[in-house]
């Protein structure tokens, strides 16, 4: 004897799968579970930025002045920390904090780092460079030696210290 094939009802359950007659056989229950199985399975994300990459990123889009880019390269709840005797310096938490650094660091100098060298160690990434530009007040140019170490967890930010010659960088800005 010929078996017929079960079709599915016309009605749909409220996961939006369509039910089919004899619901409560172990076969059914099999086909349940496979499809919610294949309902529930997402596509694999790819792999987060490595912390090079993600530093990397995060020069070029300052390069650019694409803040949105850079807070996209930024964990909501990063720490960033410079020299409190700078006018831009601080500690700052999260997206916020690190959209005040910015405003400071900007309304305050123009720059750019220059001539970086990239370390990554676990974790960390340090950048040994120079950070060179202008003082929007006093309009005097520098060039100082600058060292920002960087934490990257799951691909973003977590962590940025920035340090500079504290000294020549107020001399820069005719605070002393």
């Amino acid at each position: 004897m010929a078996r017929q094939a079960a079709q599915p009802h016309e009605r749909n359950t409220p996961s939006g799968l369509a039910r089919a007659p004899h619901a409560g056989t172990p076969a059914a229950a099999k086909r349940k579970k496979a499809q919610m199985q294949a309902d529930t399975t997402t596509e694999p994300q790819p792999n987060p930025l490595s912390g090079m990459e993600v530093v990397k990123a995060a020069y070029a889009a300052y390069a650019q002045r694409d803040f949105a880019r850079i807070l996209s390269l930024y964990d909501p709840q990063c720490v960033l920390e410079q020299s409190s005797a700078l006018p831009w310096g601080g500690t700052f938490l999260g997206h916020a904090g690190l959209q005040r650094f910015f405003e400071g660091l900007t309304t305050a100098i123009e720059t750019q780092i220059v001539d970086e060298t990239l370390f990554e160690a676990g974790d960390k990434v340090i950048s040994v460079g120079r950070t060179k530009g202008v003082s929007r007040d006093s309009g005097t140019s520098f060039e100082l030696p600058a060292v920002h170490v960087y934490t990257v967890r799951d691909g973003k930010i977590s962590g940025f210290e920035a340090y500079v010659d504290t000294p020549a960088m107020l001399r820069a800005l005719g605070d002393r």
